[in-house]
């Protein structure tokens, strides 16, 4: 069973992504690319979309769902 993520920490990863700190960024970035593995990242998505103000969690869910979504069509391609 995969983790609960919330939209309010997706939104700090994001804004972490522009932190002068280094550490801070790498955090972010570990955490962004936890979110990414996410089998069935939709729920998440939308709810990103329809509520976040950050452009950045917008680009994110919206590259998260072209991700999925690639890997759901490769998974399922007829040989």
């Amino acid at each position: 069973m995969e983790q609960q993520i919330s939209i309010a920490a997706v939104e700090q990863a994001c804004q972490e992504l522009q932190s002068p700190d280094d550490a801070a960024r790498r955090r972010a970035l570990l955490f962004l690319e936890q979110v990414r593995a996410l089998r069935n990242p939709y729920a998440l998505c939308a709810q990103i979309l329809q509520s976040s103000h950050s452009p950045l969690a917008l680009f994110e869910s919206i590259s998260l769902i072209r991700g999925a979504a690639l890997r759901y069509r490769i998974s399922h391609a007829v040989c």
